[in-house]
């Protein structure tokens, strides 16, 4: 192919084997050349001719923190595209609220990787089909209230209602009163389920923190 047709591009990934592999794998794509991360200064996306970079979560969200900083300064054609194992809701959207070009979840399949690439290098948003199912999650129910998070947040700790109810100072009917709509706008059928929903959503996780 045409090297002026092809697309630049760059990994950035904590992981040494997790990045070697992916070096490896892109580099078979005709369409794509590897460059190598430079070593140095903070701002050096600035002055890279990678057109799309594939990083892990922290790298990209670091990356972003540069690129969009103050008054623009250090603004710069390329794109990021996120690959990690974090797969919640709210960390998937904390990502694109930096200003991530993709979104792609360790495990999924090599081919959408690819597609993934070559989308955000033609400035289309992309999402992998794991991550679009949990955006779809998350869209397809009512949002809880503060109080309906509160009590969930006990619940998923152990707290049984008298004890939700006495750190909340409500009355223990509230408690069933609020678990009875968290059960409706998460659909589970029981705390177990609501828990393992709110886990899968992220909802109790800070975004910016490790996980």
């Amino acid at each position: 192919m045409d090297s002026v047709a092809a697309i630049k591009v760059m990994v950035l990934h904590s992981e040494p084997f997790v990045a070697a592999g992916l070096v490896e794998m892109l580099r078979k794509q005709d369409d794509f050349i590897l460059q190598s991360p430079p070593a140095g200064q903070p701002d050096w996306l600035t002055h890279s001719a990678a057109d799309v970079v594939v990083a892990d979560y922290e790298a990209a969200l670091a990356l972003l923190a540069i690129v969009q900083g103050p008054r623009g300064r250090h603004a710069t054609s390329a794109r990021l595209l996120i690959l990690s194992g974090r797969e919640t809701e709210s960390e998937i959207r904390h990502a694109f609220a930096c200003g991530a070009h993709g979104y792609h979840i360790l495990g999924g399949k090599s081919d959408q990787l690819f597609d993934g690439v070559r989308s955000v290098h033609r400035g289309v948003r992309y999402v992998c089909a794991a991550a679009a199912c949990r955006l779809a999650d998350s869209m397809a129910g009512r949002g809880l209230t503060g109080r309906e998070s509160d009590v969930l947040r006990l619940v998923t700790e152990g707290c049984c209602n008298k004890t939700v109810a006495r750190r909340l100072a409500i009355a223990p009917d509230t408690v069933k009163t609020h678990m009875k709509a968290i059960f409706q706008k998460l659909e589970a059928n029981n705390r177990t389920e609501a828990a393992a929903v709110a886990e899968r959503r992220g909802l109790f996780k800070q975004p910016g923190a490790r996980v």
